[in-house]
């Protein structure tokens, strides 16, 4: 924008956006949004394929613009922006004609450091910045679009970062609700895992009193074993004094039958 008075013409018929609708028909404007592979959460413009769209651009009829005189030294500054070069821009400013003309240069040199900055902050955007950021970012650019600013390019990288954000916050989302599930499930199998521990533990001491009361079982059936070997003796010894009881009877009987014989 290097006029130094910026007044309208006759073109009513040509305006920027259908200057960029035959440009896009034409393949003539390139817009890439790149985010790295890294993992990082920088945004890179690549605005390099959009010279030759503004050199098309300056090619066409000049639209109508609203106008005012260039007097501010602030200007050169401006216009000597690096990104003015790689994006030249020819902004109508139509809609500063609602606005004293006083007013209309500095409002117009406050878009286009507007339109450098927003430039500057897309390349530096950052996955983490808020959705209220880049909301803000997505008003400038209608802002500027609407005083004849060519955005497309920034439009779109920043069409493209809110949908990834979206997404991304999407799948935190998710992961916040598997969190919580994990956290249950822990939790449930900490509960669990304490009642098994209760139940082992009840089942050791079982398992004690269980070895305790075989051990004792052992020692019964060994003291049983020794009571019955000893209740066999006992029986054997009884069976021999019965054998000679009866010995003693038979020979008393025999002693008195040979006392009677000779009594006879």
């Amino acid at each position: 924008m290097n006029n130094s008075l910026i007044e309208p013409n006759g073109n009513d018929d040509m305006c920027t956006d259908h200057a960029a609708t035959k440009l896009a028909k034409s393949n003539h404007v390139m817009e890439t949004a790149t985010l790295p592979i890294d993992g990082s959460s920088q945004c890179i413009i690549d605005i390099s394929p959009l010279r030759s769209c503004s050199a098309l651009e300056r090619s066409l009829p000049s639209p109508p613009q609203a106008s005012f005189v260039k007097r501010s030294p602030v200007w050169r500054v401006v216009d000597a922006k690096h990104v003015f070069k790689e994006l030249p821009q020819q902004p109508h400013f139509l809609p500063l004609q609602k606005y004293p003309p006083t007013l209309r240069e500095g409002i117009a040199l406050g878009m286009m450091v507007s339109f450098s900055e927003l430039v500057k902050f897309t390349m530096e955007a950052s996955i983490d910045d808020s959705m209220e950021w880049f909301e803000d970012k997505v008003r400038t650019v209608s802002l500027l679009e609407a005083n004849g600013f060519s955005v497309q390019s920034i439009q779109s990288v920043l069409t493209e970062l809110i949908e990834i954000k979206s997404e991304r916050a999407r799948i935190h989302g998710e992961i916040g609700k598997l969190s919580s599930k994990l956290a249950e499930n822990t939790a449930s199998s900490s509960r669990v895992g304490a009642l098994l521990d209760e139940k082992d533990g009840a089942a050791a001491q079982l398992e004690q009193e269980l070895g305790r009361i075989r051990q004792e079982s052992q020692k019964m059936a060994q003291e049983k074993e020794k009571i019955d070997a000893e209740g066999v003796s006992i029986k054997t010894a009884c069976s021999g004094y019965e054998d000679l009881c009866s010995d003693a009877e038979r020979k008393f009987k025999e002693v008195l039958a040979q006392l009677r014989r000779k009594g006879a």
